[in-house]
């Protein structure tokens, strides 16, 4: 089974892309020191609900999964509560990929083995060039 990336790896994952100091990432999120983003980063300290919003601007996430993915993982009879009532929210960007996965298969609905998601996965991931 799949392991769920936590709220920590992914927010160091995405620290450690920008190309910011920490220093500039955590004021423009509004946080006072660098030490509190350390924190959250080892999983040492939780984002702040109130803070997510600024959080995912700033890293480049989609705010909603932030929110879903911090609630899930601090408060989880919370998430347990609210998930059944919450629509999926997809981003642009998320439905422009389905666009085009749906325009390249003449709108059927395909079946892609593991090896078919890994692959398209690693396309994903390749890194900008700037």
């Amino acid at each position: 089974m799949k392991r769920h990336t936590t709220v920590a790896e992914l927010l160091e994952k995405m620290i450690d892309a920008q190309e910011k100091p920490q220093k500039e990432i955590a004021a423009l999120i509004g946080f006072s020191s660098t030490n509190f983003l350390s924190m959250i980063k080892h999983g040492e300290a939780k984002v702040p609900l109130a803070a997510v919003p600024r959080v995912a601007k700033v890293l480049g996430l989609d705010p909603q999964h932030l929110a879903r993915k911090v609630v899930e993982e601090y408060h989880p009879e919370l998430w347990t509560a609210l998930k059944g009532s919450m629509a999926y929210h997809i981003t642009d960007n998320e439905a422009a990929l389905i666009a085009c996965l749906r325009e390249a298969t003449w709108n059927s609905d395909p079946h892609f083995d593991g090896r078919t998601l890994f692959e398209i996965a690693q396309i994903i991931r390749k890194p900008k060039h700037r």
